[in-house]
């Protein structure tokens, strides 16, 4: 049975600074220092890795939706989500759902048997999400699979402000 999902699309502004050079900011290059677009690309998807793959979820207080990239045993994170220097795409999954938030979780042919989940737990879903990111450009687009029942847009959202937030305006 399929799940029923809608794909949503985002515009993101940048103001005046362009993608590449918030990517040579956030990652302290400066303006003499020779960095092709391909290593500049490859610096924006990694410190978007960094931020979801440290050992614990990238939250947000405000909207109680934590982020994260899980990846099975023997799984490379970058098969998960990936980077595709040729067309400006960072694509693939992120892991989002709620924390902060009691539950309790039983085995559904013996409900006797509980665990309850704390506040510091996280329960998540595996959600789509497409970055176009043109280095030359102060506007992008990003899509993202919104699921009946939870969307974690207002968190994608936070996320995304974090890692294009300039230093210097």
């Amino acid at each position: 049975m399929a799940t029923e999902s809608q794909l949503e699309i985002y515009k993101i502004v940048l103001g005046r600074r362009t993608f590449r050079e918030i990517i040579r900011e956030k990652n302290n290059i400066l303006a003499g220092e020779n960095r092709n677009d391909e290593e500049l690309f490859l610096l924006l998807f990694q410190n978007i890795l960094d931020k979801l793959t440290q050992n614990a979820a990238w939250t947000s207080d405000r909207t109680k939706l934590g982020l994260a990239l899980f990846s099975n045993a023997g799984e490379a994170v970058n098969t998960i989500l990936s980077s595709h220097y040729d067309s400006n795409v960072i694509e693939g999954y992120i892991d989002g759902g709620y924390y902060d938030r009691l539950r309790t979780i039983a085995q559904t042919n013996d409900v006797a048997q509980r665990e309850q989940l704390g506040r510091d737990k996280m329960v998540t879903d595996r959600y789509y999400i497409y970055l176009n990111c043109p280095l030359g450009s102060n506007i992008g687009l990003m899509f993202l699979e919104k699921k009946k029942g939870l969307n974690i847009h207002t968190a994608v959202d936070l996320f995304v402000k974090e890692v294009f937030k300039t230093i210097h305006h």
